[in-house]
């Protein structure tokens, strides 16, 4: 039965090339879950939007002589989740100013330099959300290339946070994967 739900969103990341259990992550290589720390947190989630489009191709088909509209085949298939993020961390200043990885302990710890980038921030990412009793009720296991949409104001009201739009494009793998739970 369809049911009325608030939802908190959970986002969690796992970037190309990295060496997880011996594994190194890439679009046919997921980590698993154990331990969690296989993964790291994007930050606080505020909202999250999902976004599916396609090429829709009619088909049309005499009638008996008027064409008229028989059938509708699905083309390209695009699909993107845009996440609220009101946390600073490495992996959004990373987007932000385009720079390599910047690592967050040992020598060099918190140094960049922006436009560094030399490609795309690609990777695995798990969108987890809960409902309101506190219960996981969807899990999604997507390969993405990530980046921030738009610009992202410092210090102009000093009562709010700086908030990133972090864009998520779903490139295809066959290891995606998502779980409903919790929803009667």
């Amino acid at each position: 039965m369809p049911q009325s739900i608030l939802v908190g969103n959970h986002l969690y990341f796992a970037r190309e090339g990295t060496v997880v259990d011996t594994l190194t992550v890439g679009r046919e290589a997921k980590p698993d879950n154990s331990p969690t720390t296989n993964w790291t947190s994007v930050g606080l989630v505020s909202s999250a939007t999902v976004e599916t489009s396609q090429n829709d191709i009619d088909i049309f088909k005499p009638s008996p002589g008027r064409l008229r509209l028989y059938d509708v085949l699905e083309g390209k298939r695009d699909m993107s989740i845009t996440c609220t993020i009101e946390e600073a961390s490495p992996l959004m200043w990373e987007l932000l100013f385009g720079s390599q990885p910047i690592p967050s302990t040992g020598l060099g710890a918190g140094v960049f330099a922006p436009l560094s980038r030399t490609g795309k921030v690609k990777g695995w990412f798990k969108f987890q959300q809960y409902n309101q009793a506190d219960q996981l009720i969807s899990v999604v296991d997507v390969y993405c290339v990530a980046d921030i949409d738009g610009a992202v104001e410092f210090g102009g009201d000093q009562s709010a946070v700086i908030t990133f739009s972090l864009k998520l494009r779903v490139l295809s793998s066959p290891l995606e994967s998502g779980q409903l739970s919790n929803l009667a």
